[in-house]
């Protein structure tokens, strides 16, 4: 976060640019934005959900993402719509937490806590694990005795690949498992066909069948770029095509205009 200030306000100050592209994640856009602010520079986000950079109700920060305690807000809401009579497992009752040691996944995880609490599931297991952990046992033990109908997980890809592959060698089952990147490459890579028994609430996939997304693969892999067009490539492409509507429609790059 520092490092992103200090370099913030050197391309404001000394290099002159109008315009600013958030860094990657919720603590480092939290730093910049307030130089975006305070210099009045625009200042477009690929990458940042913490509600805690929007509750200071800042005039030049926007965000392409949804807030973090608004992921995974439809999964209870779905749950509860289902005819569960109609369905293959009984409904379900009690769900555990497992999420990473990090603010991201820390505001995931607490949402979605609530949200099921709400919605009048029990809560019978919740744990934390460091992002360099190498071994989930400890932990998948305790979800085997705690026996929940739900597992949420919140972490990253790769943690949560390992996650969910030591969860399939302990042979550690639920009925209904959510992990918040379980659609991304390294999952499929990693679980192969089990992938398709996992649920996630995602907001970019190459696979998806709405609002262009198929238009945006093409283009993509027109460029002949080395990787597939996953998540975090198409926020970024969205934070420039929101500077480029703005720009278009005002017909001007005056800083005050476009904001």
């Amino acid at each position: 976060p520092d490092r992103a200030r200090e370099l913030a306000d050197r391309l404001v100050s000394q290099d002159d640019v109008d315009f600013l592209f958030g860094p990657y994640g919720s603590p480092t856009n939290n730093a910049a934005s307030i130089v975006a602010d305070q210099t009045q520079t625009p200042m477009v986000s690929g990458a940042a959900s913490s509600p805690q950079i929007f509750d200071r109700e800042l005039q030049f920060f926007y965000s392409v993402f949804s807030k973090t305690d608004e992921y995974g807000a439809t999964l209870p809401t779905y749950l509860d719509s289902l005819n569960w009579g109609e369905q293959p497992i009984e409904q379900p009752e009690t769900f555990a937490s497992v999420r990473a040691e990090a603010a991201f996944t820390d505001d995931i995880g607490q949402a979605q806590i609530a949200r099921f609490e709400e919605h009048g599931y029990e809560l019978v297991h919740e744990d934390s694990y460091p992002l360099d952990i190498d071994d989930f046992s400890g932990i998948l033990s305790q979800i085997g005795q705690a026996d929940p109908d739900i597992l949420l997980v919140a972490g990253f890809p790769p943690d949560e690949a390992s996650f969910a592959e030591q969860m399939q060698q302990a042979d550690v089952n639920v009925d209904i498992h959510n992990q918040n990147y379980s659609s991304q490459q390294v999952i499929h890579e990693t679980l192969g066909d089990q992938a398709n028994y996992m649920l996630n609430g995602a907001w970019w996939d190459k696979n998806y069948d709405f609002r262009r997304v198929d238009q945006y693969v093409e283009a993509w892999n027109s460029q002949d770029f080395d990787r597939p067009p996953e998540m975090p490539l198409a926020y970024a492409t969205a934070a420039g095509m929101t500077f480029e509507e703005a720009i278009s429609s005002v017909g001007s790059t005056n800083a005050n205009d476009v904001n």
